[in-house]
């Protein structure tokens, strides 16, 4: 169960609110002001209701219960210090004997210091909010909760308890002692308490979500899909949908095959085309996934099934295809940024690489603090020629992450190019002190060979190519070609086309493949693959190979 505190702390005010703004809280203040703040506190107009409760405190500094609204409106707003000052103020001010709002004010200050990251503090508060309003059951679950996440499983189980004693209708008491049975390895208990939930209420998606967890850590692997398609048929969460990509690692085919059987029942349905999407593309199966997200794409004219087909055509090196769903999704929306990154990076493999900039300097100007939009622009800037520009890109990278070790490599190649050793070898070695363990290595075997440790650059690499993947091998042929060795690099290469990479316009300037550029063998290969790929691509639309 995530924690949604926001959400939760929403819905015990509500309830709280829902008793103050009655009868008893027109008895408990009559000022316009305050009236007037209550309402549009009802209507979330927050702003208007700060304004009428810092009026009612000009004229009654003494009201703590504008106080304790106040340090709400402050802690939605995130301005914890201030809700800290206002919810102390309201602490000391309202009547000892009116429990439900000093329930209230200690539940407001509670979430305000589990904001601060001080659980001690907000236990304690939670401990006299209880007190104060005892049949309160989002109280509970709150504290519960936040025991959970200490790992504090039978004090949790508790308060889970409790909530079921005073309503034994609540799903969240049964669902929240079902989580903490499964965080426990009690897989059957877990399932009992879900099961009852899903007695309850037949069309809740969660019990079904949580369930699958416990098939999948007991390899139950049907029953555990069962599940998750209940789950997504009722409401696509995150939790169902994260399970299914879970699945489709696992039971590759036995999630395909059961997504197409409710894709054949519910033909209306695009979520079951689009997961089968997915799952293909995850699976790196991108012209298997081609058609199902078009299949999605028809049914509703999603953005975010537009920028997906763009991917998989990007992937199997189609860039006009790519370009093409590329830019519709940018016209259905044109504010996620991420769609414009990625026409950035599909016009530099299309060796557009001036269009390329403009469209990562958008990128950058709505987003000032993106680390990867500075790196790739960098990354185009050197394909051109603009080194300094480059240099700056890069910089800017490390200075928001430094910890990216691609951004030093790729500056510190451009210094040595430039003939400032020092400041080339000083990034080499920052990026193999970023980089330890050779199997997870990006770039380090780079920085080795460029510090002159052939032997070191070497074993790295045979480490990174035991993944077996196409940019891994290109990265071969390039360290290769920078270590004169024609033959291997021209090799490496042919197998990084081999498994799939198909950036040709890349291929064809990148410097680190000089020492083999003028080589016939190496254009003869290029044509080679373009041939094979100018035939890849006129396949607009293949079946699955399930469905073949």
């Amino acid at each position: 169960m995530k924690r949604k505190t926001v959400k939760l702390f929403t819905g015990m005010l509500s309830l709280l609110c829902a008793c103050g703004l009655s009868a008893q809280e027109a008895n408990r203040i009559e000022s316009e002001n305050y009236t007037q703040g209550l309402t549009a506190l009802e209507n979330d107009s927050l702003e208007l209701a700060m304004t009428y409760f810092t009026q009612e405190l000009e004229e009654h500094p003494d009201n703590g219960y504008a106080y304790a609204h106040m340090a709400v409106i402050q802690y939605r707003a995130a301005e914890y210090g201030n809700a800290l000052a206002a919810v102390n103020v309201a602490i000391e001010s309202i009547p000892l004997e009116d429990k439900e709002y000093r329930s209230y004010i200690y539940a407001t200050r509670a979430h305000v210091y589990l904001q601060l990251a001080d659980t001690t503090q907000a236990l304690r508060d939670l401990e006299q909010a209880i007190l104060h309003a005892p049949d309160v059951t989002r109280l509970y679950e709150t504290r519960a909760q936040l025991y959970y996440e200490q790992g504090n499983y039978a004090q949790s189980d508790a308060d889970y308890q409790r909530m079921i004693e005073l309503d034994e209708s609540d799903a969240m008491g049964y669902m929240g002692l079902g989580r903490n049975a499964k965080a426990q390895g009690l897989y059957e208990e877990a399932i009992r308490r879900f099961d009852h939930v899903n007695k309850l209420y037949p069309n809740y998606d969660q019990p079904y979500a949580f369930r699958s967890d416990c098939y999948i850590a007991m390899k139950q692997y049907e029953r555990a899909l069962d599940d998750v398609i209940c789950a997504l048929d009722l409401d696509h969460g995150d939790k169902a949908f994260y399970n299914l990509l879970l699945l489709a690692d696992s039971a590759f085919t036995l999630t395909v095959n059961k997504l197409k059987v409710q894709k054949m029942k519910k033909p209306e349905a695009r979520y079951f085309a689009y997961d089968l999407g997915v799952i293909h593309e995850r699976a790196k199966k991108y012209r298997e996934a081609i058609p199902y997200y078009e299949e999605s794409f028809a049914l509703d004219d999603d953005a975010d099934d537009a920028y997906r087909l763009a991917h998989c055509y990007n992937q199997l090196g189609d860039f006009d295809s790519a370009l093409r769903f590329c830019d519709q999704a940018i016209l259905l929306d044109a504010e996620e940024n991420r769609y414009l990154h990625l026409k950035a990076c599909l016009l530099d493999h299309m060796g557009r690489s001036e269009e390329a900039i403009l469209a990562m300097s958008e990128c950058i100007a709505r987003e000032p603090d993106q680390v990867l939009a500075y790196y790739t622009r960098g990354w185009f800037e050197e394909h051109t020629g603009k080194s300094q520009a480059a240099i700056d890109d890069f910089t800017m990278s490390i200075t928001l992450d430094p910890t990216y070790a691609y951004a030093y490599l790729n500056r510190g190649v451009i210094y040595m190019r430039m003939g400032e050793q020092a400041r080339a070898e000083e990034d080499f070695r920052r990026v193999i002190a970023l980089e330890t363990e050779p199997e997870k290595a990006e770039c380090a075997f780079y920085a080795y060979y460029y510090l002159g440790d052939k032997g070191t650059a070497i074993t790295w690499l045979n480490k990174v190519l035991e993944k077996g993947d196409e940019g891994d091998y290109y990265d071969a042929a390039c360290l290769y070609a920078e270590m004169g060795e024609q033959k291997k690099a021209l090799n490496y290469l042919r197998e990084s086309l081999h498994r799939g990479f198909r950036r040709f316009a890349h291929i064809r300037r990148d410097r680190m493949l000089d020492n083999i550029r003028n080589l016939p063998a190496f254009e003869e290969l290029l044509k080679e693959y373009e041939a094979i790929h100018a035939e890849e691509v006129k396949l607009s639309f293949v079946l699955p190979s399930s469905e073949q």
